[in-house]
C-alpha cells in the first residue's frame, strides 16, 4: 500500500487495514529545492518537513503499526555555493561530433554519452547501450551549467553516498518514559523548585506510555520529603515538569547538611533519579 506523505499528514481517518508492507514516499525536500533553486529556502524547509514526519510516525504507530523504517534515497551536501575550480566546463566536449565525445545527456550531476574524459569525474559502463558511459563528478564538484546551482546534491561524495536508516518500534506493551531529576546544587530557604526531565523509554525506543511521579528527600534516614499530585507526570507531550518544593515546617537541620532528593515511579515506587543539596540556611526549631 503505497500513501504519499501529505497525505498520509492531513487525512481525517487512514485505513492500513490491508497494507503489508506500508510505503510512505515524499519528494517534498527535493521539490522546494529545484523549484526555487535556492539552498536556504529547502534547509528553512527542514523543520517543518521534519515535523511533517514525525506526525506520520504517529499516525502509523496509532492504526496499529509496530515497525517504521526511514530511510532516504541519498544524503546531501550542503555548501554556501560551488567555487569555480570545482565547475566542470562542459561547453567544448559538449561541441564536439559524435565519434569523438557525444553528449546524450548533461546535467549539474552526471553526464550520459560516449567517449567522456576520464579527467571529468568517474565513468560508469551503462550495460546494453552501445559503448555509454555515466559519468558522476568527484567529490563536492558539479559540472558547470548555465543556471542557478545553488541548491544541488549529487557526486560520489561521502555526504550523497551515505544514506541514513532510522529504525522505530512501538511494542504492544509500551515500557513508561524514564525521568531525569534537575535540582539545584544548593537551597537556602524551605521552598525551592526542581525540574524533571522526560528522557527515552529504553535503547532504540523513541516512544513510551505516561509515568507518574513522586517526589521523596531525606536528611539522613528521616524522611522529611513525599509529593505527588495528580498532575505530576510526564507523557508524549510533557518533555518537562517544574515542581515547588516544600521541607515541612518543623522540621529540624542545620547549614551544611546534606538533602537528598529522590524521585521515584508512583505506582511502583521505582526508584529513578536522586540529587544530593547542600543546605545553606538554618532551621528556626
Amino acid at each position: 500500500m503505497l500513501f504519499y506523505l501529505e497525505a498520509l499528514v492531513s487525512a481525517f481517518d487512514v485505513n492500513l487495514e490491508h497494507g503489508n508492507p506500508i510505503i510512505v514516499f515524499t519528494r517534498e525536500l527535493d521539490s522546494v529545492g529545484y523549484d526555487s533553486g535556492l539552498l536556504n529556502l529547502s534547509l528553512n524547509y527542514l523543520g517543518e518537513y521534519l515535523g511533517g514526519l514525525v506526525k506520520a510516525i504517529k499516525r502509523l504507530v496509532g492504526a496499529g503499526i509496530e515497525e517504521v523504517h526511514i530511510v532516504s534515497d541519498h544524503g546531501f551536501i550542503i555548501i554556501e555555493d560551488v567555487i569555480d575550480a570545482d565547475k566542470m566546463p562542459l561547453d567544448k566536449i559538449a561541441s564536439m561530433p559524435y565519434g569523438q565525445t557525444a553528449l546524450l545527456y548533461a546535467g549539474h550531476r552526471c553526464l550520459v554519452g560516449k567517449n567522456i574524459p576520464k579527467n571529468l569525474g568517474k565513468l560508469f559502463d551503462l550495460p546494453a547501450s552501445d559503448g555509454l558511459k555515466f559519468c558522476v563528478p568527484k567529490g563536492s564538484s558539479i559540472f558547470k551549467k548555465r543556471g542557478r546551482n545553488e541548491f544541488l546534491h549529487g557526486g560520489i561524495s561521502l555526504q550523497e553516498i551515505l544514506v541514513p536508516h532510522i529504525m522505530v518500534i512501538i511494542r504492544k506493551v509500551q515500557p513508561k518514559y524514564d525521568a531525569k531529576l534537575k535540582a539545584p546544587n544548593a537551597v537556602h530557604n524551605l521552598i525551592f523548585d526542581v525540574e524533571i526531565l522526560r528522557a527515552i523509554p529504553g535503547e532504540g525506543l523513541l516512544i513510551g506510555s505516561p509515568r507518574y511521579l513522586e517526589v521523596r528527600g531525606f536528611l539522613g534516614t528521616d524522611e522529611i520529603i513525599r509529593q505527588t499530585e495528580p498532575d505530576y507526570f510526564i507523557n508524549e507531550e510533557n518533555e518537562n515538569l517544574k515542581i515547588r518544593i516544600r521541607i515541612k515546617p518543623g522540621t529540624k537541620f542545620k547549614y551544611g547538611d546534606i538533602l537528598r532528593l529522590e524521585l521515584r515511579d508512583t505506582d511502583t515506587g521505582e526508584l529513578l533519579d536522586s540529587a544530593n543539596i547542600l543546605v545553606e540556611v538554618e532551621s528556626n526549631v
